[in-house]
């Protein structure tokens, strides 16, 4: 059986704040709706744009069923994102820009991680794109080393390059809730 066939696979809710990303938008989801993985929403959060992002999300939303989209006043990213974790119905929530890509597999990546693991939060590596963007410091940020926390310690954010930009990081949606957020 495949990972991906096994019932006790997480649910991944992939929450994407959207903001006059009308470029960039249609490309940043078919990265999603094309995951090998089955079992995921996308929540589009539709922060007051005022070029054709919303309409253009909504217009992904009518074609696969997969897909949400939450329409509020800009609030920027944190608000929006606050949104698409009210909206999430996953077991895990995956934050990611509406100008980013997951590479292919990714979510099954992060899916079979979740359920070999008791972990809470998952902050995994990135890459540049288009490449030539890259620097010597970006590429060593983007690509931190494995390494495994029982618990919040200072190391996490003063000595591994980990740096937890939301948009490569994964966390159970009972961690938002025991917190709160």
């Amino acid at each position: 059986m495949r990972a991906t066939e096994d019932a006790a696979m997480p649910l991944i809710s992939v929450v994407m704040p959207v903001y006059n990303v009308e470029d960039y938008l249609a490309w940043s989801a078919r990265s999603v709706l094309d995951q090998s993985y089955p079992r995921f929403q996308l929540v589009c959060v539709d922060d007051g744009s005022t070029d054709g992002s919303g309409a253009l999300a909504d217009a992904i939303a009518a074609a696969d069923g997969r897909v949400q989209v939450v329409h509020q006043a800009n609030g920027g990213l944190s608000a929006a994102r606050n949104t698409g974790i009210d909206h999430a119905i996953g077991d895990v929530v995956v934050f990611l820009d509406s100008d980013d890509a997951l590479r292919p597999g990714a979510l099954e990546t992060i899916a079979a991680t979740y359920a070999a693991t008791g972990f809470d939060v998952l902050a995994y590596g990135a890459a540049a794109y288009p490449p030539f963007e890259a620097s010597v410091w970006l590429d060593a940020v983007l690509s931190p080393r494995d390494a495994r926390f029982a618990a919040f310690e200072p190391d996490v954010l003063f000595k591994e390059k980990t740096h937890p930009f939301p948009w490569r990081t994964a966390c159970r949606r009972r961690s938002f809730e025991a917190q709160g957020i």
